[in-house]
């Protein structure tokens, strides 16, 4: 068993709770279905915030430990305060179905460009961070 098997499991988690939000991308699934889709980003939302302090609290302090992966453990923290920040005014500016419904437009190609940044932060951490983290 890799030491990521756990950050990997949450990541398939996070994946497959973004398949069940990405059909509902479209302008009638985001008026008729807001609510749906709210609770659905609160979950989501929810289980990337539990995945990012177990990662702050074990991964990162155990990597900043050793000092032949520190800077790769550094620079993916640091990166993860951009990602972070975009996803708390994210779900600040759709903090409601109404904020959703109101403005579908706009909140599709928000939500399509944060979880493309979601897709992509995991898919640079399951192939460059993680087999790191996996030979301390």
């Amino acid at each position: 068993m890799a030491k990521s098997d756990m950050y990997r499991n949450q990541h398939k988690e996070l994946l497959e709770m973004v398949g069940k939000i990405t059909p509902l991308l479209n302008p009638q699934a985001a008026k008729d279905k807001s609510a749906y889709i709210h609770a659905a980003l609160d979950r989501l939302a929810r289980k990337i915030s539990m995945h990012l302090q177990v990662e702050d609290i074990v991964l990162y302090n155990l990597m900043q430990a050793d000092p032949k992966v520190k800077a790769t453990a550094d620079r993916f923290q640091r990166e993860m305060v951009d990602i972070k920040t975009a996803l708390t005014g994210y779900l600040g500016k759709y903090a409601t179905p109404e904020a959703i419904a109101a403005n579908t437009a706009g909140f599709i190609a928000d939500t399509q460009g944060i979880l493309k940044a979601l897709g992509d932060r995991i898919r640079r951490e399951e192939s460059e961070l993680y087999p790191m983290f996996d030979t301390l």
